[in-house]
């Protein structure tokens, strides 16, 4: 199993105008699979004590304080052909309960760093968009690392496009 260097992007603040990206680095094992979001994955997510229930492969209905919170989607079951310049590029993506976009997290990839970095800032167009009326949003890719926005960009539209056949 190949060991990479994984870019964490976390959507974050409560406009869009004000949203950030914040970065963590580690190393992972890659894992083209979607397992269950772990502990940490949530936490990223804003969902730090949610329970899950798995609704289907790669998605689960979020309850927090025992509320029914949203669901949490893995791109990964729904973007299985989607490769960025170096593979997979999958995301998790939480639609709070009333159907808007809340968080997107990356998952392990083995796009070059810099290049991720810049694609990612395309995600942020995501924050507080309706799971239904926008999971076709158009998003441009970003000049330089088209290859890897394009894969995000359709990573974030599969998991919306699974969220929309399989949720509510």
């Amino acid at each position: 199993m190949k060991k990479i260097v994984l870019i964490v992007v976390l959507l974050a603040g409560i406009t869009l105008p004000t949203a950030e990206i914040a970065q963590a680095t580690t190393t992972l094992s890659l894992n083209h699979t979607a397992d269950q979001p772990s502990a940490e994955q949530l936490k990223r997510l804003g969902l730090a004590n949610a329970q899950l229930t798995s609704v289907r492969k790669g998605i689960w209905s979020v309850s927090l304080n025992g509320q029914k919170a949203g669901y949490v989607i893995n791109s990964s079951s729904y973007a299985k052909k989607v490769t960025g310049y170096n593979g997979y590029t999958p995301v998790l993506v939480y639609v709070n309960k009333a159907g808007k976009v809340e968080h997107i997290y990356t998952l392990a990839n083995q796009e070059t760093p810099k290049y991720f970095k810049m694609a990612s800032a395309s995600l942020l167009k995501w924050k507080d968009a309706s799971a239904k009326k926008d999971a076709n949003m158009q998003v441009d890719a970003v000049s330089g690392a088209t290859y890897t926005s394009n894969a995000l960009i359709k990573n974030v539209q599969a998991a919306l496009a699974a969220y929309n056949k399989y949720c509510k």
